[in-house]
């Protein structure tokens, strides 16, 4: 197979980007390590799923396949699906990937449209296939000794299932705490759940109508947001890790992005692209950086580009790094909020927040995964 790698070395990437926020700054060039084309469509949904970074290789898929590169952009292995149309009336495929995978130290971990699969994280190797299919969206989270997906837990070593609760909504996958899974559902509703036993520890009901963060804890709480069907309204809360309900915040729209913590302040961004630290005590804001949503001129509502991007916030020593719905990387002070730099990005945009190693980020394009140095 010809290696979708490509090497752009001392080059930058460059396109239009919007300003982000009311801070006005010059774009900066970005030094492109390396870059990867990944990011195929299945019918008219793209892929906005982050790569999982491992010590030694970087797993990264789209509808279409799943890919395990070397730390310098060369690739490792691949495997390669073609979906075909079941039901055009309804879009109905298979035969693809139906969601992000997960990977650990020994394995990668597929969700086919068959069955959960597991390869060999060296050499692609087929180890097992379960016969029961995660649901679309979710992204699998693996840990040394569980892999969960959509409230249900297999086994890393068959593929079998350890036990199975109400599915989580689809995004960013569950907070895996000490001996503690924490995922949303459709109705708003928080779940933990004992990992080994599969047994409910504790719900919490909110008033909105879906939970599809992946919540944030800092051993005292579990911090984490929600939001209404119409993307307009959103909440951040605390909860107790017994589930008791410490403080709720409303914030400008629908949180579907995981949440982060560094240095005593939670960052939250909303579906508008707005980032909120808070403090974590009593939920008072410490600053906001107003995100730029992009509008559909035609019907008068923000694009779906900004529902299917990640905008999580990414935390490193004293910056903080975010991507907008207009697909612009910023770098933010995390005591100030204040913008440091921006970046430029290709024309159609980053669409995932950053994964940072060392001295490198890792970003998602609709069409690449690319590595660029850190500032």
């Amino acid at each position: 197979m010809v290696s979708r790698r490509s090497f752009l070395r001392n080059g930058a990437v460059a396109g239009l980007v919007g300003l982000s926020g009311c801070t006005t700054l010059s774009p900066s060039s970005v030094d492109t390590l390396w870059r990867y084309q990944i990011g195929r469509a299945i019918g008219s949904a793209p892929f906005q799923i982050r790569p999982t970074v491992l010590e030694t290789a970087i797993v990264v898929n789209d509808f279409h396949t799943v890919a395990v590169l070397e730390t310098d952009g060369a690739e490792r292995w691949s495997h390669e699906y073609e979906p075909t149309v079941v039901d055009e009336d309804t879009r109905s495929y298979d035969n693809y990937l139906v969601t992000g995978v997960g990977a650990d130290g020994k394995r990668v971990y597929v969700p086919e449209a068959e069955g959960l699969t597991a390869f060999a994280l060296d050499d692609g190797e087929r180890l097992w296939r379960s016969d029961v299919r995660p649901p679309d969206g979710v992204s699998l989270v693996a840990s040394n000794s569980t892999v969960f997906g959509a409230g249900a837990a297999f086994e890393p070593d068959t593929g079998a299932k350890r036990w199975d609760t109400e599915r989580l909504v689809e995004g960013p996958g569950p907070l895996v705490s000490d001996d503690t899974v924490v995922f949303g559902d459709f109705q708003g509703r928080l779940h933990a759940v004992d990992i080994a036993r599969g047994e409910h520890r504790w719900y919490f009901d909110t008033d909105d109508d879906w939970i599809q963060c992946r919540p944030a804890t800092d051993g005292e709480r579990i911090y984490f947001g929600s939001g209404t069907t119409d993307l307009e309204g959103g909440c951040c809360y605390a909860v107790t890790t017994d589930g008791d309900q410490q403080w709720m915040r409303s914030l400008d729209a629908a949180v579907h992005s995981a949440l982060s913590m560094a240095d005593g302040r939670l960052y939250v961004a909303t579906h508008r692209g707005t980032v909120y630290a808070l403090d974590p005590e009593d939920g008072t804001e410490l600053w906001k950086f107003p995100g730029q949503h992009t509008f559909n001129s035609l019907f008068g509502r923000r694009s779906l580009t900004s529902m299917l991007a990640d905008f999580s916030p990414t935390v490193a020593d004293d910056e903080l790094y975010v991507v907008d719905p207009n697909g612009t990387l910023s770098v933010l002070d995390t005591a100030t909020g204040e913008r440091r730099t921006r970046y430029e990005a290709p024309s159609n945009g980053y669409r995932t927040a950053p994964v940072v190693d060392g001295d490198r980020l890792y970003l998602r394009t609709p069409t690449d995964l690319i590595a660029i140095e850190r500032p």
